[in-house]
């Protein structure tokens, strides 16, 4: 090649290139030939020597201070981000409760902060990644601009978005208008419009992670504050009375309770004894349903119910026969009369009667009690014949003591009877009959009347105080309160929930299944200082001188006594039957009615049926009085409360925190990438640096663009640039002996000969 064939001012040996690889059979044009040459063969320098490689800036001089600090700060930031939000998303630890959170986590949900804290943190991020964004999109320019050759319409745009640019579109719509299709070979396109998908998706990411959060119930901090505990009350305050199974005939409260923990089993004995043990319960000092089933733990005084309930199959002679419904013409249920042989019940049945008689020789106790007249299957009554209703009528307050056991004079004693008998069978009998001998079946001795029609009947002892102490209720689960279940026409119902609550099915339940609270007792009451209401001292003439808090335990007890004996009269029945007839001035709830009949028909065990009755009885009692509680004592309690939260993933699934992870770590992935990239590469380029990229531009080659261009738009220096036909491929590069870098022509790629 001749000298004179280059054009002027230009040698083969001035013009270099941003990498070997680029020194490699370039053909480079200055632009002003292009400018005056009336064509563009022979125009361009076949070859030109290889220059020395130029070693790429420093990382300090090609990002800058600042560069550095957003990718590796924003990157650090962004994985913070990141880190924080697992905390929010997997900090509340394997229970649902939040029971294993941390504090920190716990602080943040109940102060109802988790909103709010996913929220700053999407702004966080989208700060970052837009800020990254914007200095990925100069180090593509960059490296498009050394890397490859563009449209001398575009080239400005691309020298001036390496330093001041406003995001990825721009220049993927320039990369798009300069190379056309063959743009689609780079992988610098298909890196911004990965980072145009990923920037916009993460502009929403406050909403795509809050889809996530639901309300959800953490367990709070324990907060000590004040319930009612005790019945402050004057000389002049009068006491009401209340009249007798009262409170077995309104609606039943199945409030959630405490118990203490153990496994009865009243299973009977070989000798026909059935025994509940003793049973510890405890309410929690609170109205409102919901605020007690949100409790997790209690620690304080409470006034905590002490029962057990024994049957035992009877010895005792009676006559039986029938009698007519006073309003009613053609309906008969029975009747039965005679008297208990306690000495004998308690010899067969292997049992101490010392605590029922102080010298162990027990009379006999007369009863006359009424039997139904079933109208399905069998149907049962419970007659008062001993005990608490007996002592009471000698002025004698019965007040029963849990080491003597159930079998006291201090009990309710019943006569529970079970038939079959309907309206046929009783007419059949029409006369006073002695009772024939009877079979003894478990705890029950089994009459059969008629063939097939039998009368079975046991005699219970049921024992019940209350005393108060200082205990801690702690809740091994979810705690439920069951709703009353009774029918009003039909046999559609069941009992079977409220059974399992109180304990009386057969296996009893743990207490996490049936919804209660575990109870430890402490020790006594802390009822502060001697000089506390507490402690002061109540003059009621029916009760006598007692502590405030012994005068509020015997007055609820005189309520509970009530409902099984004192104050009504002796042999009183209680109809305890959904489907029968029997004449009775005594009202029971139908839901009680419900309870009863079908523990005892269909398991057969008496005692649990009546320690049901007596706990729904003091259930009523204790909630129907609590506000007459008018001291109020201190106690340290720790409920759940409702907060907005992520989910458990591993349970409820979490795709908003799954998709803005996943969109995070791909943009840290490309940011790494084009960063990496431009540092190895990048020879002429310095982000956040302006002068350089105009000066670049700035060269003789380019004069008559920018003369063109002085008072022109983009489209319209594109346009002209495009219609003189010299709007050709243009790269960044330098001159050798000057080390001037500007903007130099490449030449279109040789056309084959073979091509017309």
């Amino acid at each position: 090649m001749r000298p004179q064939d280059l054009l002027p001012g230009v040698t083969p040996s001035r013009l270099c290139y941003g990498n070997d690889a680029d020194m490699k059979n370039s053909n480079v044009l200055p632009l002003s030939s292009m400018d005056s040459a009336s064509g563009t063969q022979g125009l361009f320098p076949t070859k030109l020597a290889r220059s020395p490689s130029r070693l790429p800036l420093p990382l300090k001089e090609s990002l800058g201070i600042y560069g550095i600090l957003i990718i590796v700060g924003g990157s650090l930031g962004a994985i913070g981000v990141l880190g924080f939000l697992l905390y929010l998303w997997f900090g509340h630890g394997a229970a649902s409760d939040g029971a294993q959170a941390s504090q920190a986590w716990r602080y943040i949900a109940m102060s109802d902060w988790m909103t709010q804290s996913v929220t700053l943190s999407a702004v966080v991020l989208r700060v970052i990644i837009s800020v990254q964004t914007t200095i990925c999109t100069s180090m593509v320019a960059a490296l498009f601009l050394e890397k490859h050759a563009i449209r001398r319409s575009s080239v400005a745009w691309f020298s001036v978005m390496r330093s001041i640019n406003n995001g990825p579109p721009k220049l993927v719509e320039l990369i798009l208008s300069s190379k056309g299709p063959a743009s689609l070979k780079y992988y610098e396109l298909w890196l911004m419009l990965l980072m145009v998908t990923v920037t916009l998706v993460l502009q929403f990411s406050s909403t795509i992670l809050i889809s996530d959060m639901s309300e959800m119930e953490i367990i709070s901090d324990a907060n000590t504050t004040t319930f009612p505990s005790l019945m402050m009350i004057s000389d002049d305050d009068y006491i009401f009375g209340v009249n007798p199974f009262h409170f077995l005939g309104i609606p039943p409260t199945y409030s959630t309770f405490g118990e203490v923990q153990q496994q009865f089993s009243v299973d009977p004995s070989p000798n026909g004894v059935s025994n509940t043990g003793l049973t510890q319960r405890a309410l929690l000092p609170i109205s409102n349903a919901d605020d007690r089933t949100s409790v997790r733990q209690f620690d304080g005084n409470s006034i905590v119910l002490n029962s057990q309930v024994a049957c035992v199959r009877p010895d005792f002679t009676a006559i039986y026969g029938t009698e007519r419904y006073s309003n009613r013409s053609g309906d008969v249920f029975g009747r039965i009369e005679g008297g208990v042989h306690y000495n004998s019940t308690f010899a067969n049945a292997e049992i101490s009667s010392e605590s029922l008689c102080s010298d162990g020789n027990c009379k006999d106790a007369a009863f006359a009690c009424s039997i139904p007249n079933s109208s399905l299957d069998w149907q049962s009554t419970a007659c008062i014949i001993d005990g608490i209703s007996v002592q009471y009528t000698k002025g004698i307050y019965p007040r029963w003591d849990p080491s003597t056991g159930p079998w006291s004079e201090n009990a309710s004693i019943s006569l529970v009877f079970s038939t079959n008998l309907q309206t046929p069978d009783w007419k059949e009998i029409t006369r006073p009959t002695s009772l024939p001998e009877g079979s003894p079946f478990q705890e029950w001795n089994s009459y059969e009347l008629l063939p097939g029609r039998f009368v079975n009947v046991t005699l219970c002892f049921s024992a019940f105080n209350l005393e108060r102490y200082y205990i801690n209720m702690a809740a091994p689960g979810i705690l439920r309160e069951q709703k009353a279940n009774a029918p009003l026409v039909g046999l559609n119902y069941s009992t079977n929930d409220m059974q399992s609550y109180l304990g009386v099915n057969t296996p009893q339940q743990t207490h996490e299944t049936r919804g209660i609270l575990y109870m430890e007792i402490l020790g006594e009451p802390n009822d502060g200082p001697p000089s506390s209401p507490a402690n002061g001292i109540v003059h009621n003439g029916q009760l006598g001188d007692l502590p405030l808090g012994n005068f509020t335990t015997s007055l609820l007890e005189t309520y509970l006594g009530s409902q099984f004996g004192v104050g009504a009269p002796r042999n009183t029945t209680m109809i305890l039957c959904l489907f029968c007839y029997c004449d009775s001035n005594i009202n029971i709830d139908s839901s009680n009615l419900a309870l009863f009949s079908d523990i005892v028909g269909k398991t057969g065990r008496a005692a649990n049926a009546m320690l049901a009755l007596v706990s729904t009885a003091w259930f009523n009692i204790y909630y129907t009085y609590l506000d007459s509680l008018s001291v109020f004592q201190e106690a340290t309690v720790t409920t759940t409360m409702k907060v907005r939260a992520p989910g458990q993933c591993l349970k409820e699934g979490c795709p908003g925190f799954i998709s803005v992870t996943v969109l995070i770590c791909i943009h840290l992935v490309y940011v790494a990438f084009i960063t990496i990239l431009y540092v190895r590469v990048v020879r002429y380029s310095r982000f956040g640096n302006v002068w350089h990229t105009i000066s670049q531009l700035v060269t003789e080659e380019l004069s008559g663009t920018f003369e063109n261009t002085n008072d022109a738009e983009d489209k319209d220096a594109r346009v002209g640039t495009r219609k003189q036909d010299s709007d050709v491929l243009v790269r960044l590069g330098s001159l050798r002996e000057t080390a001037r870098i500007g903007i130099f022509g490449v030449p279109p790629p040789k056309r084959s000969p073979y091509l017309p």
